[in-house]
């Protein structure tokens, strides 16, 4: 059980929420910086953490279990600092991606318009992102580093992290009409597929600062190809069932064996008939 929260302070709804103690938030922030480069947060040890955070190594258990119990208070707070934010730039991207594209009423085909406003989504989404990145590396590099760590807890707990903002995603491609002409399960494919890229050009966007022109431009043409891709395919399947139908409406209709045949192609009385 973690202990250590002990004041509340009121949020913006009007509730209280608790305030994390001095000590915790010393031993989370020196759990990042040790966890950066390589390793692990259940591999650092106990003694080394608290050297890091200034403090006495028996303090430690005043607030977590074990290494693993604050790699999962890391996570939680990863809705706050990393999930929240990201719905917020996206949601910010589309703002502006709408504003510009108001004036573009005379377009008359309306995949053209939806495809414009997505490129200028997705080029405005992959600004912020980065940006976002760039300002923290260390709550980036804990989900990608602790996401196939030796902690099973700490997997699971990233994997869902990762699941529900995937989620968001999606329900914000929908909401805001990035992409109206696709199917739910294609958008759902989508928002999986960007965020698995995403995560991973981010840690080399962390750790190759030579390459970040480069990689902001490959996140942007991977997000645009999906897309584009997608939609493309999504039209030809549409093209090939309406050609299927087509088709099938025009195959000749033959009896089942064993069955009287059609009245119109004669054979058997006719009720009615002289």
């Amino acid at each position: 059980m973690i202990s250590g929260i002990h004041d509340l302070k009121e949020t913006s709804m009007g509730d209280y929420k608790p305030i994390m103690a001095e000590g915790k938030r010393s031993f989370m922030a020196a759990a990042l910086r040790l966890s950066r480069t390589s390793r692990s947060i259940s591999a650092i040890g106990i003694r080394e953490l608290a050297r890091e955070a200034g403090l006495n190594p028996n303090t430690f258990y005043k607030h977590f279990d074990n290494m693993s119990d604050l790699g999962l208070t890391l996570i939680a707070t990863l809705d706050e600092s990393l999930r929240q934010p990201m719905r917020r730039l996206r949601q910010q991207a589309a703002g502006v991606a709408m504003a510009e594209v108001k004036e573009m009423v005379l377009i008359s085909d309306f995949l053209a318009l939806a495809v414009r406003r997505a490129e200028r989504v997705n080029s405005e989404t992959v600004r912020l992102l980065f940006d976002f990145v760039e300002q923290n590396p260390d709550a980036i590099s804990l989900v990608m580093r602790e996401l196939h760590g030796a902690s099973p807890a700490m997997r699971a707990a990233l994997r869902a992290f990762v699941a529900a903002s995937t989620a968001d995603m999606a329900e914000d491609l929908r909401n805001l009409q990035l992409v109206p002409l696709l199917e739910d399960k294609r958008i759902d494919g989508i928002a999986a597929l960007i965020s698995q890229q995403m995560l991973a050009l981010a840690l080399d966007y962390l750790e190759q600062p030579d390459q970040r022109a480069a990689i902001r431009e490959q996140a942007q043409v991977y997000i645009r190809t999906l897309m584009i891709g997608t939609l493309a395919q999504q039209e030809i399947d549409t093209a090939v069932m309406m050609m299927l139908l087509d088709l099938y409406r025009k195959l000749p209709i033959t009896a089942c064996p064993g069955s009287s045949p059609p009245a119109a192609l004669g054979g058997g009385h006719h009720p009615g008939a002289a």
